[in-house]
């Protein structure tokens, strides 16, 4: 977990960081397709996506977010998103702008 400047830990950082670092991989994205498809679909699925996306993405131990995290984490969950769904595509210029203003917010 990434510790912010005020001392708080929290995963967005990384989570973030992952998300605009990651190289387009079309095989990885028709693979993230037929996961999201499934559990848009599968109660079952569903509740497994929601319990790995907790345990592996969010916060631990119930830990309340900052306003900025939580804006990152929603940021880095529509940037993956859209990029495995192929809505967008983002140069990275574009991310790292998108990075920078991220980084401004107080």
């Amino acid at each position: 977990m990434h510790k912010t400047e005020n001392g708080e830990k929290d995963g967005t950082m990384g989570y973030l960081k992952y998300v605009l670092e990651k190289k387009s991989d079309e095989k990885y994205a028709k693979t993230i397709r037929i996961v999201l498809q499934a559990i848009m679909i599968n109660p079952k699925y569903r509740e497994m996506w929601l319990e790995w996306y907790s345990l592996h993405i969010m916060p631990k131990d119930n830990e309340e977010l900052s306003t900025k995290s939580l804006i990152m984490f929603l940021v880095a969950d529509g940037l993956w998103y859209a990029e495995n769904m192929s809505s967008i595509q983002l140069s990275e210029t574009e991310k790292q702008k998108v990075f920078e203003y991220l980084m401004k917010l107080k």
